[in-house]
C-alpha cells in the first residue's frame, strides 16, 4: 500500500520502480542497469511537449538518443511479451500519426534527475483515441528508453 502522506513525488518514485520490476521480470532489462544511474538531465520537458503537440517530427526526435529501446505494453502485447523497438519505429509512428491527422496531447508530465513521464492521448480522426502512459528514460539529456502502457477505443461496429 502506497503512503499518500509522502505525497506526489514519493508514489511517482514507486511506480516507476514497479515499471522497472515489470520490465526485469519480462526479462525487457536489466533492473539493476537503470537504477544506478543517477545524472542530473537537462531534458527540456516543456519544449518536448510543445514539439510533439504540434507534430514538429524533427524537433521530437532531437529528443531521442541515436539508440532507443521503445517498449509497448497493450492488449497485443502483454506485460509477459511486450513490443520492443527502436529508433525507426518511432519515426515512422510520428510520420504515420501526422500524415493521418493525428492529434496528439501530452498531459500530466513528471520529469526526475533521469527519468520523465507522462499520459499522451491520441486523437484519431474517426474520433477514437488512444491513451497511453508513457515513462521516458533519460541518459544525458536525451531519451535511451521509452515505455508505453496503452489502451484504444475499439472501432465502432
Amino acid at each position: 500500500m502506497y503512503d499518500v502522506v509522502q505525497g506526489p513525488a514519493r508514489i511517482h518514485d514507486l511506480l516507476l520502480s514497479e515499471a522497472d520490476t515489470l520490465l526485469y521480470d519480462a526479462g525487457v532489462s536489466g533492473k539493476e542497469e537503470t537504477m544506478d544511474r543517477e545524472q542530473p538531465t537537462t531534458f527540456d520537458m516543456a519544449e518536448f511537449i510543445r514539439a510533439f503537440e504540434a507534430n514538429e517530427i524533427d524537433k521530437v526526435l532531437e529528443f531521442y538518443a541515436g539508440e532507443v529501446e521503445h517498449i509497448e505494453i497493450d492488449a497485443d502485447g502483454p506485460p509477459k511479451g511486450p513490443r520492443t523497438s527502436g529508433r525507426d519505429h518511432l519515426v515512422e509512428a510520428l510520420k504515420g500519426g501526422a500524415e493521418a491527422g493525428i492529434k496528439l496531447r501530452m498531459e500530466n508530465p513528471v520529469i526526475g534527475q533521469d527519468r520523465a513521464a507522462c499520459t499522451i492521448t491520441c486523437i484519431l480522426p474517426d474520433g477514437r483515441r488512444l491513451i497511453s502512459n508513457t515513462i521516458y528514460e533519460l541518459r544525458n539529456g536525451l531519451i535511451v528508453r521509452q515505455l508505453d502502457v496503452q489502451v484504444m477505443d475499439p472501432e465502432e461496429a
